[in-house]
C-alpha cells in the first residue's frame, strides 16, 4: 500500500470540490488521460481535456463527497458519490475509478461501472479496500452544533479528530463549508457558540477558512450576517481577519454584510474591535466624522454618493444623510430592492428620516 498517492489522490479530489484549479493543474501530468468505461464516451487525451472534463462535472453538481480512496502500488481506488449520480443512472449515485500516480503526477484516470468491477481490476477483495478509519460522523457533529452542548462536541472531536477540518457540501450546488461556517450559518446563535467555535480552533479548524461556491466567505462573515455577537467575538479572539475580504456584498469584509443587512449589534462590536469602513459603511453607521473625511479626501462618483445616502437611510441616519444631500447625493436615486432612500428609511422604522427625504 502507498500511503502517499493515497493522500495525493485524495487531497487533489478535495481540490476538485473545492474549485482549486491551480492546484489540480500542479497535480496533472501534461499527458494525462482519462478513459470512461462507456464506450462511447471519448477519452481525454491531455491535462487541458482533463481539467475542462472536471470543471464541467464540477459546474454540475455531478461530485459531492469522496466516498473511499484505497491505495495499491501506483494505482489508487477512488469512490465518489452525489445525488446528481444517482439522478444520471449511476447505481447508489456513487461511482468509481482507478488513477495511476507516476513520478507524484496522476498519468491514468480509468472509470469503471461499478465498485465491483473497480476492485476486481485492482485485485482487491471488498474487504481489502475497506478503510480502518470510520467516515467522519457529520450528522451527529451537525445535531451537537446546532442543538447540543460544547463538552459533547469536544468529547467527539476527541474520539474524531479529522471532524475539526471536515467540510459539509452542497451536492445541488458544488458548494462546501467547514463546521465554523456551520456554527454561524443563519440564523445563528446556536447553545455555547463561542465555546464550541474554541474547540474546533483548539481542534485544528482553520478559523479563516473560506466557503467554496458562489463566493468565499470567512466564518467571520457568517457570524456577522447572523448578528451573532458572541461568535463573532469568539471568533476574533481565535485570531480571525477582521478585514478578510470575500462578502456576498461586494466582496467586501465582514462589516459590509452586517450593515448591509440590517445587522447593527454585528456592526458595531465589528467597529469596537476595530473594523474599518468606507464611505457607505461610515453613512448606514452614522459616523459623521468618517463620512466628513472620506468627502473631504476624495470626491466620489455620483453613484457612490447616491448609494451612500441610500445606506444612511437603510441605517436611519439623519446625520450622514445631510451630509450626503450637502454634496449632490440624489434623493430620488432608486437603488437596492428597487427601493428609494426615503423608502428604505421607512422599512427600517426611520420613520422621520423617511417623511423628510420624500419631502426633498
Amino acid at each position: 500500500m502507498s500511503t502517499s498517492n493515497a493522500e495525493l489522490v485524495r487531497s487533489s479530489f478535495e481540490a476538485f470540490l473545492g474549485g482549486d484549479w491551480d492546484a489540480l493543474s500542479e497535480v496533472m501530468h501534461p499527458d494525462v488521460r482519462w478513459r470512461s468505461h462507456d464506450p462511447g464516451e471519448p477519452d481525454r487525451r491531455d491535462r487541458g481535456e482533463v481539467l475542462a472534463a472536471l470543471a464541467a462535472r464540477r459546474r454540475h453538481g455531478l461530485v459531492a463527497a469522496i466516498e473511499d480512496v484505497v491505495a495499491v502500488d501506483d494505482r489508487v481506488f477512488v469512490e465518489i458519490s452525489g445525488p446528481r449520480l444517482r439522478e444520471q443512472g449511476v447505481p447508489g449515485g456513487q461511482a468509481c475509478m482507478v488513477i495511476t500516480v507516476r513520478d507524484g503526477k496522476i498519468a491514468r484516470m480509468q472509470d469503471y461501472p461499478s465498485r465491483a468491477a473497480a476492485l476486481a481490476a485492482l485485485a482487491l477483495s471488498p474487504q481489502e479496500a475497506a478503510t480502518d478509519e470510520p467516515a467522519p460522523d457529520l450528522t451527529r457533529v451537525t445535531q451537537i452544533i446546532r442543538t447540543g452542548d460544547a463538552a459533547s462536541l469536544q468529547e467527539l472531536l476527541r474520539e474524531q479528530p479529522e471532524l475539526a477540518t471536515a467540510r459539509l457540501g452542497d451536492p445541488g450546488q458544488g458548494q462546501s463549508r467547514t463546521l465554523l461556517h456551520l456554527v454561524t450559518d443563519w440564523p445563528g446563535h446556536v447553545p455555547q457558540a463561542a465555546a464550541k467555535i474554541q474547540a474546533l480552533v483548539a481542534a485544528g479548524a482553520e478559523v479563516d477558512a473560506r466557503f467554496t461556491g458562489p463566493h468565499t466567505e470567512t466564518p467571520l462573515h457568517w457570524a456577522a450576517s447572523s448578528d451573532d455577537v458572541e461568535a463573532l467575538d469568539a471568533l476574533l479572539d481565535a485570531g480571525a481577519d477582521i478585514e478578510a475580504p470575500g462578502a456576498v456584498i461586494g466582496g467586501g469584509t465582514a462589516i459590509a454584510d452586517a450593515v448591509a443587512f440590517g445587522q447593527w449589534a454585528a456592526a458595531g462590536r465589528l467597529l469596537e474591535r476595530g473594523a474599518r469602513t468606507n464611505l457607505w459603511q461610515a453613512a448606514a453607521l452614522g459616523l459623521a466624522d468618517r463620512v466628513r473625511d472620506e468627502l473631504a479626501h476624495s470626491r466620489p462618483a455620483q453613484e457612490d454618493l447616491d448609494n451612500a445616502l441610500w445606506c444612511a437611510a437603510h441605517g436611519g441616519r439623519h446625520e450622514t444623510a445631510e451630509l450626503l444631500l450637502e454634496q449632490g447625493a440624489d434623493p430620488g436615486w432608486v437603488g437596492h430592492d428597487d427601493l428609494t432612500a426615503a423608502q428604505a428609511a421607512e422599512r427600517s422604522g426611520a420613520h422621520e428620516l423617511a417623511a423628510w427625504l420624500r419631502g426633498l
